[in-house]
């Protein structure tokens, strides 16, 4: 039996223009049912007698009747021949405005009679998202349907009670209507309907088990199909999104004329929601309990590469810029804590330098400051502001572009002493630490700009003064037979085969201007490490202990991302080095480092997987023997002295190096 509120003997109720006008959309005598539903609309919204939520519960029979599902058999066998169009016209217009105005009565529906309306309502969305392009529709009717459809769903469901939205979860293609309005929003760039979309989404994840939108019956494969038809749909429809919210050149939340700094706010946060739950279960933040992380991880870098590509990096960092430079509100701070956990998985997932770069410039380093201010009242916060300090950013910080980059993006800090000054006391080390190695590296930086420091790569004792560069690669070596004896050895005519191999295909990971400032960096780290290598390596060989090795940290990260850390000696025990002596195949590999046997063995260990920086490892040699070899042959005949202990020895141990011929290669 149909709900009573739904009957039409309710319209009784109504004043007397209304009522003629509800009666006759009932029964179907009227002859432009649109323009009545149109005037009924105008009525609600001007705020007279009929917008009062006692009279509008009277209007929903008028409504419940036009919502009729005898239309939508009509029009499934319809073949839209010309002399049905005008019907077809009538349909579309009449059952068009009725979704869109039903939404102003939500609060006024009954929990009992939701369960019908829905049915109806349910099955115009369907009907109309599925086939809206095939059939004729008036021009206003077609421009307002998937924003009065989201507008309708969202107030629906807030209106209702928990068996009311647990109904509407059940919806069937609930997830498919979902994505696709979400789709044609965003591509009609409709504001308003954005925040009604982004609202319903955030609704679907919150009521889905684990917070997400499950996966069990497919449901999340099926919003993905029709919000992006794949994964990198989906990525390019998330980064448009962003876009929109947070358009390039803007800086903090964009007001509209009028609108105060509060709802301002507001409205971005209700617009950004969506995106923070989509990004939050494509990176595994949000993720069911049934799908493994390795999953999760695998998955996101297809996303993390579109999603990128198409200023998804750039228009989420000026996302989190904007909530962290707007007043705090529990609402903001739980957005805010979202995209900042996802900003650094999808800067780091698929490792690109133009992508961090551009991350930078739009305030990365800015948002790292204020979150880590927040974070004295948000762990959260503090614990990731922490985390780019010590872990996020250190990597990136050994190429050129990210270091000019850096030196733009300190400017807008201000004064570094006031930027600490207002950091929790747990960042203080993190701070000074992180300026500690960056502040040397701009400076080098700054020198290799303007020319200041050569990028030489030979780094012979005695070298030639006349320098000549690879065509290829720009390495510099000192003379032909420095250029085919040696760099034959240590990867220089491989790195100049893979160059041109890069620029062929067109698949070069860092530009030639990055490798050249790279191992420039390391050229000078190294030559800073070498003289305390030199003493501490004749020392520990009068011991006949652990032998100091110069190490390049590579930082391999979850994701299989190989990067340049810093340079440090650690020891190593001898029976490590005992093949190095002897010349013959590769001696020890493992996953933590790659050790070179015969005249090419180092006292320089790599640490860290992967063959990107293979190119990257230093060679110290002498003439027909390993430098390690070389300086014990100086321990044994007494030249220098048993225990090294003042800078003094400095002299003396290089002088004797230098006698023995020993040649140190980069």
């Amino acid at each position: 039996m149909t709900h009573p509120a739904l009957q039409r003997s309710a319209l009784a109720n109504l004043p007397l223009l209304w009522k003629h006008i509800c009666y006759g959309l009932v029964d179907g005598t009227r002859g432009d049912p649109a323009s009545d539903i149109a005037r009924v609309s105008a009525a609600i919204s001007s705020g007279g007698p009929l917008g009062r939520p006692a009279w509008r519960v009277y209007l929903l029979p008028a409504f419940y009747a036009v919502l009729d599902p005898a239309d939508i058999d009509t029009l499934s066998v319809s073949r839209l021949e010309k002399n049905e169009r005008e019907a077809i016209l009538r349909i579309t217009g009449r059952v068009g405005l009725a979704l869109s105005t039903l939404g102003l009565l939500s609060d006024a529906i009954p929990p009992g009679a939701l369960p019908p309306l829905l049915a109806r309502v349910w099955a115009w969305i369907s009907f109309l998202s599925a086939h809206a392009a095939q059939l004729p529709m008036a021009e206003r009717v077609r421009a307002t349907g998937t924003a009065g459809h989201v507008t309708l769903l969202v107030a629906l469901y807030q209106a209702a009670d928990d068996r009311g939205r647990a109904a509407m979860l059940r919806l069937p293609g609930l997830y498919e209507v979902v994505g696709r309005a979400w789709r044609e929003v965003v591509a009609r760039n409709d504001g308003e309907a954005l925040e009604a979309t982004s609202l319903l989404i955030d609704d679907l994840f919150k009521a889905g088990p684990d917070g997400c939108i499950p996966d069990t019956n497919g449901d999340w494969a099926s919003f993905i199909s029709a919000a992006g038809g794949s994964e990198q749909g989906l990525a390019q429809l998330t980064a448009r999104h962003l876009r929109m919210v947070f358009p390039p050149g803007t800086e903090g939340v964009r007001r509209a004329p009028g609108e105060s700094a509060s709802d301002a706010l507001m409205n971005a946060i209700r617009k950004t929601v969506c995106a923070r739950d989509v990004l939050g279960r494509v990176f595994g933040f949000l993720r069911p309990a049934n799908i493994p992380k390795d999953d999760t991880h695998r998955a996101a870098r297809p996303f993390s590469a579109e999603f990128a590509a198409h200023g998804g990096v750039t228009a989420l960092t000026r996302a989190c810029l904007a909530l962290a430079l707007a007043p705090q509100t529990p609402e903001g701070d739980s957005v805010l804590n979202g995209l900042f956990s996802v900003l650094n998985r999808c800067l780091f997932t698929v490792p690109h330098l133009k992508y961090v770069v551009k991350a930078i410039n739009a305030g990365l380093l800015r948002v790292v400051v204020l979150a880590g201010r927040l974070g004295k009242r948000d762990e959260v916060l503090l614990d990731q502001a922490r985390s780019y300090l010590r872990d996020y950013l250190p990597p990136y910080c050994v190429f050129y572009s990210v270091l000019c980059a850096l030196v733009d993006a300190l400017r807008t800090l201000g004064p570094l002493n006031a930027v600490q000054a207002s950091l929790p006391r747990e960042l203080h080390q993190h701070w000074n630490g992180f300026m500690g190695m960056l502040q040397p590296r701009i400076r080098l930086a700054l020198d290799f700009k303007f020319g200041k420091d050569a990028p030489l790569l030979c780094r012979k004792i005695a070298a030639k003064s006349e320098f000549k560069a690879c065509a290829a690669c720009r390495s510099v070596y000192c003379s032909y037979a420095c250029q085919k004896e040696d760099y034959r050895e240590y990867g220089h005519r491989e790195l100049c085969a893979e160059v041109a191999v890069n620029k062929e295909e067109g698949r070069r990971r860092y530009s030639t201007k990055n490798l050249s400032f790279l191992r420039l960096l390391l050229n000078k780290e190294y030559a800073q490490a070498q003289e305390r290598l030199s003493l501490r390596t004749v020392a520990c060989l009068h011991d006949d202990a652990m032998i100091p090795s110069l190490v390049f940290d590579f930082t391999t990260d979850d994701w299989g991302a190989d990067t340049y850390g810093a340079c440090h000696i650690t020891l190593q025990p001898t029976d490590v080095w005992a093949g190095a002596w002897q010349a013959g195949p590769p001696a020890a590999r493992d996953n933590r480092g790659e050790f070179m046997a015969g005249r090419t063995q180092l006292h320089v260990a790599r640490v860290g997987a992967g063959t990107t920086f293979a190119q990257l490892s230093m060679p110290c040699i002498g003439p027909g023997e390993g430098f390690l070899r070389a300086l014990w042959r100086l321990v044994e005949s007494g030249r220098v002295p048993r225990i090294p202990s003042s800078p003094a020895h400095i002299a003396l141990v290089q002088k004797a190096i230098e006698e023995q011929g020993a040649l140190v290669h980069f």
